[in-house]
């Protein structure tokens, strides 16, 4: 059984072939994944700035509420004082 140098050509190009299929195999898959990362990754940046607005939010709340208690309780002072004074 005598290999020819046509044989070793076609099992060459064959195995060329073979790992170029492979390789783009890979890469797809690769692609792929690094795809759904950078969504991922996108979205939870979205979500971080979301988080970011409502606590800034809540904060200006919480603020809000506490000087209209200390306006509040300022007022209830002056109309103690009032009426002790009277």
């Amino acid at each position: 059984m005598e290999i020819s140098s046509l044989q070793i050509g076609f099992d060459a190009l064959i195995a060329l072939l073979t790992s170029l299929a492979g390789a783009l195999t890979v890469w797809y898959t690769l692609k792929g994944r690094v795809a759904i990362q950078s969504i991922i990754l996108d979205n939870l940046l979205k979500d971080m700035e979301e988080l970011k607005q409502n606590k800034k939010e809540a904060q200006t709340t919480l603020h809000r509420r506490i000087d209209d208690l200390k306006n509040q309780v300022e007022d209830n002072r002056s109309k103690m004082k009032h009426q002790l004074v009277n």
